[in-house]
C-alpha cells in the first residue's frame, strides 16, 4: 500500500509538470504575431512630443516581447502624511531651524573648598571665573551642580545641560 502511494505521488507530479508545459506551449503566440500596446498618460506624452493614435494606444516594438512604459514626470508624494499631525510637521521645521548648542567654552583650572562649599575656577580665553552653584556666566551658562568629579552647567537658551570633569575631592 505504501509503495502504491509513493508511486501515485510521483505520477501526479509528472502529470502536473506535463500539463504546465502543455498549457504554456498553447499560450505562446508566434513572434510575428506579438504586438504590445500600452495606454500612456496624455500629459506625459505631450511633453515628450509623442503622437497618439485615435484609440490612445501606442504601438511598441513589435519584434520583441519587451514592454515600454511612458516616463513618469510627476513629483513623488509622501504617502504617509495623513499619519503625521500638522503640529508635528511644524515642530520638525522649527527643530531644523534651531542651531546646535555651542561647545562648552570653559576650561577647568582648579577647585577650592571654602567653608564646606566648593568653588570651581574656570577659564574662557583671557577671562577667568570662580563659580559656585547657581552662578550665571556670560548670561548664557548657569552652574547647576558641583559634585566632584563632575560639574553640571546648563546652556540657558536651549535648556541643555552639559557635564565637565573637575576631578575628585582631594
Amino acid at each position: 500500500m505504501v509503495m502504491v502511494k509513493k508511486y501515485a505521488v510521483w505520477l501526479v507530479l509528472v502529470l502536473t509538470v506535463i500539463a504546465c508545459y502543455w498549457v504554456e506551449a498553447q499560450d505562446e503566440p508566434a513572434d510575428d504575431e506579438l504586438e504590445v500596446t500600452a495606454k500612456p498618460r496624455k500629459a506625459t506624452l505631450a511633453k515628450q512630443g509623442t503622437q497618439l493614435d485615435s484609440n490612445n494606444l501606442l504601438p511598441v516594438n513589435t519584434g520583441s516581447a519587451a514592454f515600454s512604459r511612458p516616463q513618469i514626470v510627476d513629483e513623488p508624494e509622501n504617502i504617509f502624511t495623513m499619519f503625521v499631525s500638522q503640529a508635528d510637521l511644524n515642530q520638525q521645521t522649527v527643530e531644523q531651524e534651531i542651531d546646535p548648542p555651542p561647545e562648552n567654552p570653559f576650561k577647568f583650572a582648579g577647585k577650592l573648598i571654602d567653608d564646606g562649599e566648593i568653588v570651581v575656577f574656570l577659564m574662557d580665553g583671557q577671562k577667568n571665573y570662580s563659580v559656585k552653584v547657581g552662578d550665571v556666566l556670560e548670561g548664557n551658562w548657569e552652574v547647576k551642580a558641583i559634585t566632584p568629579p563632575l560639574m553640571t552647567i546648563k546652556y540657558i537658551p536651549l535648556n541643555i545641560e552639559m557635564q565637565m570633569q573637575i576631578g575628585a575631592v582631594s
